[in-house]
């Protein structure tokens, strides 16, 4: 696992569930939007963390780790 990975998964364990803007926000160190986006796919993909989309205007989703 990478740091951005680790630095993610810190963030959903702390914060709980989230919407990607809201880890990145939380994240200790700058990181771009794509590159955040590749992490959390790459964390799914993984079965790290699972998703959920919400039906909403704004097709947002929130993660959460499946690992308390």
């Amino acid at each position: 696992m990478n740091q951005n990975e680790l630095e993610a998964l810190r963030v959903l364990w702390e914060r709980g569930e989230s919407k990607p803007a809201e880890i990145q926000a939380h994240f200790s160190w700058p990181i771009e939007n794509g590159t955040l986006r590749s992490v959390l796919v790459n964390l799914v993909r993984k079965r790290h963390v699972s998703r959920r989309l919400q039906r909403s205007e704004e097709h947002t989703s929130e993660l959460q780790s499946l690992r308390h």
